[in-house]
């Protein structure tokens, strides 16, 4: 694996996560639920893998459709933040890949980890609920589409020499 791949990928995926974490954090804080959100996580200790990588697990246009429906405040950020994290971490993953190749194969590697996250998370390797599983596989290929191409805009934005 090439080193800018590599990093690409770590950094990408950190931020992905880490982002996902801290407005899950926000989201719930601001609805005054998080306790039992956290309560909901000690009986079922899968869903913190969910948590870290939902936003893979939903198509783009749910998520934004669902900020714009919803009446909490605190749900409506959660959903913001999420859609921002992968704006975030696909170009992040652009900006540390030093070439375009690098750029989108790091921001693969981040969609099939948080699928494979997802589907652990929802215990669907396990559960007869193929058309789920396949509803988030095909999310996260979209995604993948979607977010590669940002961040192979990215990429190509930041390795162009300066004149």
């Amino acid at each position: 694996m090439r080193k800018g791949l590599l990093t690409a990928f770590i950094l990408s995926m950190l931020v992905f996560v880490l982002l996902n974490f801290l407005f899950w954090i926000i989201g719930y804080a601001i609805v005054g639920t998080l306790d039992s959100q956290i309560d909901y996580i000690s009986t079922e200790p899968r869903i913190i893998l969910v948590r870290l990588v939902y936003p893979i697990a939903g198509y783009p246009w749910e998520i934004i459709e669902g900020a714009a429906n919803t009446t909490f405040d605190g749900i409506r950020v959660m959903l913001i933040g999420y859609f921002l994290s992968l704006i975030i971490s696909s170009i992040v993953a652009g900006l540390a890949a030093g070439d375009l190749g690098n750029a989108f194969f790091a921001w693969a590697l981040v969609c099939v980890v948080s699928v494979i996250l997802a589907l652990i998370g929802f215990d669907l390797f396990t559960s007869d609920l193929q058309s789920e599983a396949y509803d988030i596989i095909f999310a996260g290929i979209i995604h993948l589409i979607l977010f590669g191409l940002l961040a192979l805009l990215v990429a190509q934005i930041a390795r162009r020499p300066e004149k």
